[in-house]
């Protein structure tokens, strides 16, 4: 069947007709070449999901919006770029490209789940105006060897770039504040990150299960950091916990046996019920803890079985706060006492 057409209405291209002005599904691979005219401003959800003999799209400057899904699947697909003027990409616009190796980016934005799956993929070249990637764009990506990024970037998505297990360097934007929740889950080959000097957010799951990260150095700008943020990172050897810190959160060293020597910043402000785990299946040899924490009282949660009761005279007795000793913070964060120095 060679006899096909694009089905264009009001500049939005919808999909592809046969001859008889049917849609068209290119179940046979004969659609290998496309050249979308000048004035198509947007391309339908779908529009050619699957058509897995395309190899070649050329996109016009009059794109603004690519639809959910409108080239998921098109396994022959071998390079791309997006046009500048390009605002409004949809769901997996191009997820399940096999055989992608290049995108190049002219526009703003790049779309949520836009590349899933794409296991070729090994280059990526952004627009020095890049404002915006969204959520889990390149997760799955399993070819992705580095990533340079604009400094014009402000946003990065959440698990951007979870289960890219070849990705290796990353150079984020001097700009970002924050690195979002399960960024770099499972980048089991990622060896080294500079963390921008900005940065005030490592989110929960950033980095859990990079197993090649050795050494981990953050600003003193960064105030949190989420729940099991490098939770067995197992040949993490270095890190510094910011100066800037406030709380301690669960388990974000769990497993993390080669690191020997670690610091509790003093802007710390408690640790409580909430820091619980934080250093379990750690081998730490010292610990510089900062006295001001010992013997603070700290409120309990209500029917939070393990803190919140005790038993006085064989009564049950609810604890609404309790004094935060050096056996508690032990117990709480999965220390050893003995390798506590308090400063």
């Amino acid at each position: 069947m060679s006899n096909w057409r694009l089905n264009i209405v009001n500049g939005i291209l919808k999909n592809v007709l046969d001859e008889n002005d049917r849609e068209f599904y290119d179940r046979d691979g004969v659609v290998e070449s496309l050249i979308i005219p000048e004035g198509v401003t947007a391309i339908g959800k779908y529009a050619f999901s699957n058509f897995e003999g395309l190899k070649t799209s050329v996109f016009p400057d009059s794109l603004t919006t690519i639809g959910d899904g409108a080239f998921d699947g098109c396994s022959s697909l071998v390079s791309i770029q997006i046009p500048k003027n390009t605002t409004t990409i949809g769901v997996r616009a191009f997820g399940n490209c096999g055989s992608l190796e290049e995108v190049i980016f002219l526009n703003d934005v790049v779309g949520v789940y836009m590349f899933e799956g794409c296991n070729n993929l090994k280059k990526v070249v952004f627009s020095e105006n890049l404002t915006k990637v969204d959520k889990y764009a390149f997760i799955s990506c399993k070819g992705l060897e580095e990533v340079s990024f604009p400094d014009s970037v402000k946003t990065i998505g959440q698990g951007c770039f979870a289960n890219c297990k070849s990705l290796k360097e990353v150079h984020l934007p001097a700009k970002l504040k924050a690195i979002s929740s399960d960024m770099f889950y499972e980048c089991s080959s990622l060896e080294q990150i500079d963390i921008p000097s900005k940065l005030k957010t490592i989110g929960p799951n950033a980095f859990e299960n990079c197993v090649s990260l050795k050494e981990i150095s953050m600003p003193d700008t960064v105030t949190t950091i989420g729940a099991l943020a490098f939770n067995n990172c197992k040949n993490l050897e270095r890190i510094n916990l910011s100066k800037g810190l406030k709380e301690i959160k669960e388990f974000i060293l769990n497993e993390c046996r080669k690191i020997e020597e670690i610091q509790i910043p003093e802007s710390i402000e408690r640790v409580d019920f909430m820091s619980r785990g934080a250093f379990s299946c750690t081998d730490f040899k010292k610990v510089l803890f900062p006295h001001k924490l010992v013997s603070q009282i700290i409120p309990l949660p209500n029917k939070w079985s393990k803190w919140a009761y005790t038993t006085i005279d064989g009564k049950t007795v609810e604890l609404k706060e309790q004094e935060c000793t050096l056996d508690l913070i032990c117990r709480t964060l999965d220390l050893n006492k003995d390798t506590i120095e308090l400063y």
